[in-house]
């Protein structure tokens, strides 16, 4: 649990004694009187677990479908390497077929990118940037910061 849930779970077992009003535990965690009543219910219920937000761990419903994000991810490295998201996602539709935004290519892709090191959508209205280039001299590495400008 975040520490958030945590301090809501304290605060409502406490208003759950009833040391607390519902307004005053209201007051505390910035929520209304009747989303305390519910919550309160919930924790006497079931107990602390339903305080933690009920879609930790669950992938996001607006994900991409893994198939078609293989697909997309591997014409982003070859075919149009070095387009940016704007671009792709252009390029994507018209030649490729493949209907996807702009926003969910920047939301599902970029992560995926920085991991593995790519700068696959160039510079994304930066006019300066840093890249670290990672040198082997005489068998030990050393990163070296080159800032570039344009």
């Amino acid at each position: 649990m975040s520490q958030k849930e945590l301090q809501r779970a304290t605060v409502l077992s406490t208003c759950l004694k009833g040391e607390l009003a519902c307004a005053r535990a209201g007051e505390l965690l910035c929520m209304s009187v009747r989303h305390v009543k519910r919550l309160k219910k919930r924790l006497r219920e079931a107990g602390v677990a339903p305080m933690a937000h009920a879609n930790r761990g669950r992938p996001s419903h607006r994900r991409l479908p893994d198939e078609k994000r293989k697909n997309i991810l591997r014409l982003a490295r070859t075919k149009y390497l070095g387009f940016n998201d704007h671009h792709l996602a252009e390029k994507l539709n018209e030649a490729e077929g493949l209907t996807v935004s702009r926003e969910c290519l920047r939301r599902d892709l970029h992560p995926i990118f920085r991991a593995q090191g790519d700068m696959i959508f160039g510079l994304m209205n930066r006019s300066h940037f840093l890249t670290q280039a990672k040198l082997e001299v005489a068998g030990s590495l050393e990163t070296i910061v080159v800032s570039c400008s344009i």
